[in-house]
């Protein structure tokens, strides 16, 4: 799931393209839909997570200190390893359910 944050004066949806492109060699294939807005309090009391559903395709293989590996995962084949934190992200992306307002 890639991520990054939005600089001050900056549209969300660029931010979005630019972390796609940066951490993935991603690229939106239409509109992507915003799905959810929380509050992210362990960075600071003023800081959201936009969640957006997203139509892509691979542009580039990308190469980055900040990224070790980057695949794509059948939603019943996820590996093993995920954090709890990120599968349940993903769970109530799926379901459309979120249990919480706080990320």
């Amino acid at each position: 799931m890639p991520g990054g944050g939005v600089k001050n004066g900056a549209i969300p949806e660029q931010s979005l393209r630019q972390e796609l492109s940066e951490e993935g060699g991603l690229e939106l294939t239409s509109a992507a839909k915003l799905l959810a807005v929380f509050l992210n309090q362990r960075a600071s009391s003023r800081e959201y997570v936009l969640l957006y559903k997203c139509n892509v395709r691979q542009r580039k293989k990308v190469t980055s200190l900040e990224i070790r590996e980057g695949k794509f995962f059948d939603i019943n084949g996820l590996p093993t390893d995920i954090d709890r934190p990120t599968l349940k992200h993903i769970s109530e992306t799926i379901s459309g359910y979120f249990s919480s307002a706080v990320w």
